[in-house]
């Protein structure tokens, strides 16, 4: 009886098979396991995101409605000034002026100019502490005081303040579709 050498080749054939797919196996999870790290990555950024817009949120509101603001103007600085203590003869003037762009900025600030005599400083402080209770975006932007004529009551001085809000309004340039 003759022997016959046994085949390797199926045994071999299968071998490489199973090696060919165990390394390829072996770099579809490499790249399944680069791509969760990169997907962990950017679950991290957006819950930072998140939390920044959170924040923002508690934030007070330093961009005013315009059209609110400037109809409720004169009627806080009214009742800030009553609040306050001022004589209602104080209050001089109250006088809107127009808008002023920030640089090239889409923001424009909005002052408005009030005239004061005969206030105390603590009159002032008053003052200005309700008109910021009332409106976070309504800020002083300059305090001018002039010294008391002799017969005015002492401690009472002449003031000129500046108040200021923003107005969002981006130029035709800033605007989303525009083209430079």
């Amino acid at each position: 009886m003759i022997r016959r050498p046994k085949l390797f080749g199926p045994g071999i054939l299968a071998g490489v098979i199973l090696a060919a797919g165990i390394v390829s196996s072996g770099g579809y999870l490499g790249s399944a396991r680069q791509a969760a790290q990169a997907a962990a990555v950017d679950l991290a950024r957006c819950r930072r995101m998140v939390e920044e817009i959170r924040a923002y949120r508690r934030l007070p509101a330093r961009v005013a409605d315009e059209e609110w603001l400037a109809s409720q103007t004169t009627a806080m600085i009214e009742a800030a000034a009553a609040q306050a203590g001022l004589p209602p003869d104080s209050l001089v003037r109250i006088s809107p002026e127009a808008p002023q762009r920030l640089g090239q900025s889409p923001y424009q600030e909005k002052p408005i100019q009030v005239a004061l005599s005969n206030v105390s400083s603590r009159q002032l402080a008053g003052l200005l502490h309700g008109l910021s209770c009332q409106a976070r975006s309504l800020s002083p932007k300059s305090i001018h005081l002039t010294s008391p004529r002799q017969e005015s009551a002492a401690g009472a001085w002449s003031a000129q303040v500046v108040l200021t809000y923003l107005i969002y309004q981006p130029s035709k340039a800033q605007q989303p579709g525009a083209y430079p």
